[in-house]
């Protein structure tokens, strides 16, 4: 056993209220971060963790291994982060979906492809760094592009959907 495994984590009560207040300041610096130049999406990336953490809070803990702490916290290590949006995201809405069987698997499948955008858009990252002005890099360049944008998308529609499970198990307690 590990030791964050021993220390008993604190279960956060969470209001509707409280949580639609995050919602709505990720929202609004996520539209910020084109008119900004990329100033809003920090903010945005500070909510989502915000919310990441608060989300992981709802699932009862004898149902999955994850903290909420853990599923946020991994996301920094640098390359590992990767494979742990996978864990955390992709886990998050395979754990929603079986507590709500909300929107028949959306859930579940819309968070996978969120996290495979993001890691497609990596990757290309990557290869048009190392090819430069070729073709090559050009045409890892346009791959990058196209999965920024259908990852951004994505996410939007991942963290709409998971604001209202959320608000759905708040409900139900």
């Amino acid at each position: 056993m590990s030791i964050p495994s021993l220390i008993p984590a604190t279960p956060i009560q969470l209001s509707i209220k409280e949580l639609d207040t995050l919602f709505f300041w990720w929202w609004l610096s996520l539209a910020l971060a084109i008119p900004t130049f990329g100033i809003g999406a920090v903010a945005s990336i500070v909510f989502f963790c915000m919310l990441l953490y608060r989300y992981w809070n709802l699932i009862p803990r004898d149902q999955t291994s994850m903290t909420s702490g853990k599923a946020v916290g991994f996301l920094f290590i640098p390359f590992f982060g990767l494979y742990w949006s996978f864990e955390s995201v992709w886990g998050l809405g395979k754990q929603f979906q079986s507590l709500t069987n909300y929107g028949k698997g959306k859930l579940e499948s819309m968070s996978l492809v969120f996290c495979i955008c993001g890691a497609v858009s990596a990757g290309a990252l990557l290869f048009a760094g190392i090819f430069g002005g070729s073709v090559i890099g050009i045409f890892f360049g346009g791959i990058y592009w196209l999965a920024t944008i259908g990852g951004t998308v994505f996410f939007i529609l991942t963290m709409i959907h998971f604001q209202a499970v959320a608000r759905m198990l708040i409900q139900r307690r």
